[in-house]
């Protein structure tokens, strides 16, 4: 894209896994950086962890749907429900709570994909995601 002269509106980058550069790169074009359970794993992870906390948590998401990509000790199919894994390292690498962290990527989330109306609402604090 840089090459090309090509400016995104929205960008994001799928299960990042790329190196140091790239994600400043991205970072410094805005665009939003999504990490899956393999933050967590603890060989695969090692050098992501590392990158995690150079991304503004208001360009951060969270994923699950990469089938090889689950956190640490899950088994089984790669769901919605491994979030929380993937939540809990991403916050250990910020250093804030859990809670902050889950507040700052539902809104990325909401924001990012217009999910704003039925599918979610506002509470004190952040979005909640209905479903």
């Amino acid at each position: 894209m840089r090459v090309e002269g090509v400016q995104p509106s929205r960008v994001c980058v799928h299960c990042f896994t790329g190196s140091r550069p790239e994600l400043e790169e991205y970072v410094r074009r805005g665009f939003m950086i999504g990490f899956t359970g393999c933050i967590s794993d603890d060989k695969r992870g090692k050098a992501l962890r590392e990158l995690v906390a150079l991304v503004p948590l208001g360009q951060t998401l969270i994923e699950t749907d990469a089938p090889f990509m689950m956190p640490t000790g899950r088994k089984g199919r790669n769901e919605p429900s491994n979030l929380p894994a993937v939540l809990r390292t991403l916050s250990e690498c910020h250093g804030v709570g859990e809670e902050e962290a889950a507040d700052a990527t539902t809104r990325n989330a909401v924001e990012f994909f217009g999910l704003e109306g039925p599918c979610s609402r506002q509470v004190s604090g952040g979005w909640e995601l209905l479903g």
